[in-house]
């Protein structure tokens, strides 16, 4: 019994540490940065997860988060999948290291995604009273957003960022996008034993699929996707979104219309995906408790699933993503530091590849 309770505290002096070398008192910070608003939570060392503060986007931001929403403007950018893309990507490159060397933002895109990043680390810092030195984030399931945006906007507005999955967990981005940020706040897709998270990585591969259905006053997302024993990390399946059926369009919008349009976007994943039945669905975003919503959600729901509707999870909808990240920083110090993806070999092979390979882009309706 003695030994088990130094064991303890030996390990929790360790963990306590590891989260103090990225921020004071040992809390881990996540962001969510959504299209309309982007909210953060913390993590205690004893795994309580609290929301912090709420902050709106700017419409500038909002642009850039549409723009980057079309495949036409993907382009290479680490990690590469070989010499070649490499060497294609090496002005666009070299025009970043430029700008940063002049105190600018490596981009326009790195710019719009730091204001937000910038509003949630002062108003995290007003409330918690001190300063934040490290925070992760999940964003939105777009073709055009990367790593090295994430990267960059982080420490332009001087904050390190947590890469949160190991690399190169799977052939893809390593971004942890929003609805796998949803399904680790309400406590899926975690491995059990936090303490050795190995042991999750060698498992079987797939564990759970997911509806997942984020409902706001600018935007309507929808995917469908699977976790596997390593974590909620992976592409997703598939998806959909739409900028123009957020809540505030019904007013412009003819009634019976723009409820057709809510339902074929919430269909959409679903008809299109191959693999089995999601056996959960996560509802969240600020409008999904919305009387009317709630009715043609149910009524997709009924159509799809007919009698047996998986369990729905929908508490704390405006905080789950951002409480889901913050979940995902406390449980990262188990793991080793990633390295940025620009840095990665390209032999290297750990964590095993345990999701699908590739992305499919999000269909906007």
């Amino acid at each position: 019994m003695k030994s088990s309770l130094i064991a303890y505290l030996i390990l929790s002096a360790w963990f306590g540490l590891a989260l103090a070398s990225e921020n004071p008192h040992g809390v881990g910070i996540g962001f969510d940065l959504k299209y309309s608003y982007g909210t953060a939570a913390l993590s205690y060392l004893n795994g309580t997860i609290k929301e912090i503060v709420r902050v709106n986007t700017t419409d500038e931001y909002q642009k850039t988060i549409r723009k980057l929403s079309f495949h036409a403007f993907t382009h290479f950018a680490p990690p590469y999948p070989g010499p070649a893309q490499r060497l294609r990507d090496w002005p666009r490159q070299n025009l970043r290291k430029f700008r940063k060397s002049i105190g600018r933002p490596a981009s326009q895109d790195v710019y719009q995604i730091s204001t937000l990043v910038r509003d949630l680390k002062h108003a995290t810092e007003e409330i918690l009273g001190f300063s934040i030195q490290a925070a992760s984030a999940s964003v939105p399931n777009i073709p055009a957003i990367y790593d090295e945006d994430l990267y960059d906007s982080f420490e332009y507005v001087g904050l390190e960022y947590i890469q949160i999955i190991p690399n190169p967990s799977y052939e893809g981005r390593l971004l942890l996008f929003e609805p796998f940020a949803a399904i680790a706040g309400h406590g899926f897709g975690l491995c059990p034993d936090i303490e050795n998270p190995m042991i999750c990585w060698e498992g079987d591969g797939f564990t759970d699929s997911y509806w997942v259905v984020d409902y706001t006053k600018s935007s309507l997302f929808a995917s469908y996707l699977r976790t596997f024993s390593s974590g909620p990390y992976s592409g997703i399946d598939s998806a959909a979104h739409s900028y123009w059926l957020g809540s505030d369009a019904r007013s412009n919008t003819d009634e019976d219309f723009y409820w057709r349009e809510v339902s074929s976007v919430l269909f959409s994943p679903l008809l299109k995906s191959d693999c089995r039945q999601p056996s959960k669905i996560i509802v969240l975003g600020e409008s999904s408790t919305d009387e009317k919503f709630r009715e043609v959600f149910y009524n997709v729901s009924r159509r799809y699933f007919g009698d047996d509707i998986p369990p729905i999870f929908d508490g704390d909808p405006v905080y789950s993503s951002a409480k889901g990240v913050a979940e995902l920083v406390r449980r990262s110090v188990y793991l080793p530091k990633p390295e940025r993806p620009e840095s990665i070999p390209q032999e290297a092979s750990w964590p095993p590849k345990t999701g699908p390979k590739g992305e499919q882009d999000p269909v906007e309706l």
